[in-house]
């Protein structure tokens, strides 16, 4: 049986986890989204318009599920 303090240390060790793993999700969509932001930047140059669109949207998509802003117009072009 835990007593109170290794219950605590466990259950801080445990936060500390979750933590570090949902910073590194985060960063790992961070970096699809520019991912994705560059290649919709590569298929404009080459006029493929209607891809670029649904690139764009899903990495928009992506950086507001991480609760990041999504790309602004101005950046967009």
């Amino acid at each position: 049986m835990l007593t109170g303090p290794e219950l605590r240390a466990r259950a801080s060790y445990g936060l500390a986890v979750l933590l570090g793993v949902r910073r590194l999700q985060r960063r790992a969509a961070r970096r699809r989204a520019r991912r994705l932001d560059e290649l919709a930047d590569q298929l404009d140059e080459l006029g493929k318009t209607g891809r670029v669109q649904m690139l764009r949207a899903q990495a928009d998509r992506n950086r507001e599920h991480w609760g990041e802003e999504p790309r602004s117009p101005a950046e967009s072009c």
